[in-house]
């Protein structure tokens, strides 16, 4: 099981001792069938009238108080040692859930821009919720199974013992067992990977569900159809597949447990006809025979769970080879002063596998500089929004340089340089806490208040302990909030995605007019994506694009003229 290798190297040590003492409960629990049988085999005193015959404790009379002893010696190692094992195990569960969630977050963070997008957030949070769980709950299914392999170790090794030919029959009969057990279960394990991969197409229905509400409620054809394809249909191959694994996963664990009664009978009928076998062996042959019924059942009780745990380790490794690693440097370092940014040559090519198809935007040769508002304009799908992650080195171009001044952006430095970046994308993510600020304390309270006021927020969102009251606001107020995070985070270039398309005709107006020129007079370096030609001479630049292209770049003043 390639999950288990994940317990194994997070905490080698402890999983060793859960181990061991799963082996040592497991012997524990062997131990108890020879220790009775060979009570049992002992001559008894049945006089109990006489004194002293039987050992006394708390006043009741023991007989082969040696083997009574032996018999709870090994309960209470039982007890202890299977305890153990499992609290062991369960905490190591609980530390490697929170280690693989961990390695998702940042696997997540280091990954290229792109390969996040593809993947999508449905995927994400299927790995961080029912993968990690069902992984966790294979884990604690290992004591168990370790318990009871080595109790039936042991109970074979006894059966070893008392009858070589019937411990011969009996291993025949499990190695048969257990060939046809993996029939069923090969088939049961293609139905539940069936049933995993139509999760991740339910989770992008719910998601699809929650953020459409309001377009299906208008469209009755659109909603039946969105319900029957996205979401029934997924709920029906998931179900489907799931009671197939179930029905078949059921039936081999029947078929398992009934091995060792399968066997008995056998012995019990059959057997017994061609072997040599007195009666108290014979007896010694049942009971163990009925004992191992336990352990076998317990075995393949917790395979499912194993079975499952792989299959979903299995999704969770893919998910995280598919987030490929933008190779940037973690370490953020300071940069040198700089007052030019520029793209030279820079390309970026959408591989949608079909070349015919294929998207590219570039090659894009232009300069920005601070101190500076340039307006990126141009219809949808004229690369507006690939052109924007470029500059916010969220994407890598495939040629070309970015350059600070005349600093290329490299892998050493692509982090540093996206500290000097604030961007507000028209699909931005509005966080309820003040995560960055140049201001602290009480000056970052006055700070917020201030920019709350002039935001007209004031009277929706208050501001304590560096949380916002609420995030429960119309389209253009979270934009607005969101503008307020950019101010605190004070940074040296910032863009802007359709910012403005939310807001009402006044406050349009102030940001194209006022907020804008504001960030222009500090300095700052000033990007907007927008549609509001009736802005266009507030720009001191306007940069057009086309079907990928750079088709014109001047002044606003001089494209009218011309």
């Amino acid at each position: 099981m390639k999950f288990f290798d994940e317990l194994s190297h997070f905490s080698p040590n402890r999983l060793f001792v859960s181990m061991v003492l799963g082996v040592i409960a497991g012997i524990s629990y062997a131990m108890l069938i020879p220790i009775v049988t060979n009570s049992l085999q002992q001559p008894h005193n049945l006089s109990y009238q006489e004194e002293g015959s039987k050992a006394q404790f708390w006043g009741v009379q023991v007989d082969n108080e040696n083997m009574a002893l032996l018999f709870f010696l090994a309960i209470v190692c039982i007890l202890i040692c299977q305890t153990v094992s499992q609290v062991m195990l369960a905490l190591i569960s609980s530390d490697v859930t929170r280690n693989l969630r961990i390695e998702i977050y940042k696997k997540v963070l280091r990954a290229k821009m792109s390969s996040t997008e593809q993947v999508g957030s449905s995927r994400l949070m299927a790995s961080l919720t029912s993968d990690v769980q069902t992984i966790v709950g294979g884990a604690k299914a290992v004591p168990d199974i370790i318990v009871s392999l080595f109790t039936l170790l042991g109970m074979l090794i006894f059966l070893l013992y008392l009858q070589v030919e019937v411990f011969v029959f009996v291993i025949q009969c499990i190695f048969l067992g257990v060939i046809l057990y993996q029939v069923p279960m090969f088939f049961g394990n293609k139905a539940f990977f069936k049933s995993r991969k139509h999760v991740d197409n339910l989770h992008d229905g719910i998601r699809s569900l929650s953020s459409g509400i309001k377009e299906l409620k208008l469209n009755k054809n659109k909603k039946d159809n969105f319900v029957e394809t996205e979401l029934l249909e997924n709920e029906d191959l998931i179900i489907e597949n799931q009671k197939l694994g179930l029905t078949i996963i059921t039936a081999a664990l029947n078929f398992g447990n009934m091995i060792a009664l399968f066997v008995l009978g056998i012995v019990a009928f059959v057997f017994v006809n061609y072997h040599q076998i007195d009666q108290q062996t014979l007896i010694a042959v049942f009971m163990v025979l009925l004992y191992v019924t336990g352990p076998i059942g317990s075995i393949l009780n917790g395979l499912p769970s194993l079975m499952m745990a792989n299959i979903s380790y299995q999704k969770m490794q893919t998910l995280l080879v598919e987030l490929e690693d933008e190779g940037y440097h973690d370490k953020v370092s300071e940069v040198p002063a700089w007052s030019t940014f520029s793209l030279t040559g820079v390309l970026y090519n959408y591989d949608s596998g079909d070349n015919d198809r294929q998207f590219s935007v570039g090659p894009v040769d232009l300069t920005f500089k601070k101190g500076e508002v340039t307006y990126i304009v141009g219809g949808n799908g004229s690369g507006k929004s690939t052109l924007s992650k470029l500059i916010t080195l969220h994407y890598q171009p495939a040629g070309g340089q970015v350059l600070f001044d005349s600093v290329p952006v490299d892998v050493g430095n692509a982090n540093s340089y996206r500290q000097m970046i604030s961007a507000i994308y028209s699909d931005f993510h509005l966080f309820e806490t003040v995560l960055d600020s140049y201001a602290q304390g009480e000056e970052l309270q006055l700070l917020v208040n201030d920019y709350l006021v002039k935001l007209d927020l004031a009277d929706k969102v208050t501001f304590s302990n560096g949380r916002f009251s609420t995030l429960k606001l119309s389209d253009g107020q979270r934009k607005r909030l969101a503008l307020l995070n950019a101010y605190l985070e004070d940074k040296d270039m910032y863009l802007f995605d359709e910012w403005a398309a939310d807001q009402d005709p006044e406050f349009r107006e102030i940001f194209y007019t006022q907020l804008l020129t504001d960030l222009k007079s500090r300095g700052k370096l000033v990007i907007v994506i927008t549609h509001d030609d009736q802005y266009f001479d507030q720009a001191d630049r306007l940069i057009r694009m086309d079907k990928g292209k750079v088709v014109s770049e001047s002044t606003y003043k001089l494209e009218n003229v011309g």
